[in-house]
């Protein structure tokens, strides 16, 4: 069974230069909840948008008007860390903020980041955050699998050697140690 719901309400990026109206907002806990609250958008016939932090200033993470808006901020736990091997597996709802902290207590750290902490890994991914340097990638560079709810409400896992069927569980991303 599918998270809820909530009420139509106006949505706004952080700029404020992006809006949407009537947004049916979900804030599903689990990929499966995700997935149902997708079946459920596509049998009303509703458009649906994922959006993290909302610090995008373009139209991203802009709903449409009466569509179904999907909050990650509820799927945002830590679900494995290995000191060790430096890879570290959370839901795309965490903030670079919350994740930066858990790796420096680990003694680990991203490669690279862009400003914006309030962002989360999920928006982060899907928008290109990058920091600065040739030598590093964007965020995305460091990720080795991503868990994604696809647009029929099917549920994959998504990593180097298995593109194809793109079917994500958490997004599990290298991190370096710290120096």
């Amino acid at each position: 069974m599918g998270s809820p719901l909530e009420e139509p309400t106006a949505w706004r990026n952080w700029a404020g230069n992006e809006t949407a109206q009537a947004v049916r907002l979900a804030r599903p806990r689990t990929a499966e909840e995700a997935s149902a609250v997708v079946i459920a958008a596509v049998r009303d016939g509703r458009r649906v948008r994922a959006v993290g932090a909302g610090h995008a200033m373009n139209a991203i993470g802009r709903p449409d008007d009466g569509g179904v808006q999907v909050a990650l901020d509820r799927c945002a736990d830590l679900v494995a860390l290995d000191g060790g091997s430096g890879l570290v597996t959370v839901r795309g709802g965490m903030t670079l903020r919350r994740l930066n902290r858990l790796l420096a207590e680990a003694g680990l750290a991203l490669t690279n980041q862009g400003h914006g902490e309030q962002a989360t890994i999920a928006g982060a991914i899907a928008t290109g955050t990058h920091g600065t340097g040739a030598r590093y990638g964007s965020l995305s560079t460091q990720v080795r699998a991503l868990e994604v709810v696809l647009a029929d409400g099917k549920v994959v896992t998504c990593s180097r050697g298995n593109a194809p069927s793109c079917s994500p569980p958490p997004a599990s991303a290298s991190a370096s140690s710290a120096s």
